[in-house]
C-alpha cells in the first residue's frame, strides 16, 4: 500500500508497504506492516466481517505531537471464492492529534 496525498502532518508514503496478519488481531499492532521510518508507521487489523481497519501514525518530534489517521473497508476473504483485488483504496475517516 502507498499512502497519499500529502498534506500538513501527514506525508506521502509512497514506497509500497505490504500488510499482513489474521482475523484473530483484534487491535492495531506494532508489526502488522512494513517500515516506513522512524517517525512514520502503519499499522492493521481485520475486524468482524472482513472489514479491513488501517491506522497511519505520524510523530513530529518538534512539535512534541503524534497524528493518527485511520480508515476501513470491506474486504474479501481468502477462502470467500471472490479474491480481494491486490490494489485498492482505503479512505480515511478519523484524524487524532496529541501533543
Amino acid at each position: 500500500m502507498t499512502v497519499g496525498p500529502k498534506a500538513d502532518n501527514h506525508p506521502a508514503v509512497k514506497k509500497a508497504v505490504h500488510c499482513s496478519g489474521n482475523t484473530e488481531i483484534k487491535d492495531f499492532q506494532d508489526g502488522t506492516c512494513g517500515e516506513i521510518s522512524a517517525t512514520q508507521s502503519i499499522r492493521a487489523y481485520i475486524g468482524p466481517k472482513n472489514k479491513l481497519w488501517l491506522q497511519y501514525e505520524v510523530q513530529q518530534p518538534k512539535q512534541g505531537a503524534t497524528y493518527w489517521y485511520k480508515g476501513g473497508k470491506q474486504v474479501n476473504a481468502e477462502t470467500s471464492g471472490k479474491p480481494q483485488a491486490k490494489k485498492f483504496t482505503v479512505k480515511e475517516t478519523e484524524a487524532t492529534a496529541v501533543a
